[in-house]
């Protein structure tokens, strides 16, 4: 009687058809409102932003690297000839 109650809380009992085809529906249910979501998300930001914005606001990052100034600097103590 106990082994019986352990395989069925266990899930390897006369009900894992069932369960097995359960689980599996309600898996696959949640994969695809995950992905529905994820188009719908895609689509929304998709629509909202124009590309003339986007090209307007381009970085240069040459211009930045020679035009920066009083950048702190690293110092480095070597120890690796020390002996003691």
């Amino acid at each position: 009687m106990i082994q019986t109650l352990r395989r069925y809380a266990l899930g390897i009992g006369e009900l894992n058809a069932e369960g097995n085809n359960m689980r599996k529906i309600s898996f696959l249910s949640g994969v695809a409102v995950l992905v529905l979501i994820g188009v719908g998300a895609w689509i929304a930001v998709g629509t909202s932003s124009s590309t003339s914005a986007l090209a307007a606001s381009t970085i240069d990052p040459f211009a930045m690297m020679t035009s920066a100034k009083d950048l702190p600097t690293s110092h480095y103590v070597d120890y690796s000839l020390v002996f003691n």
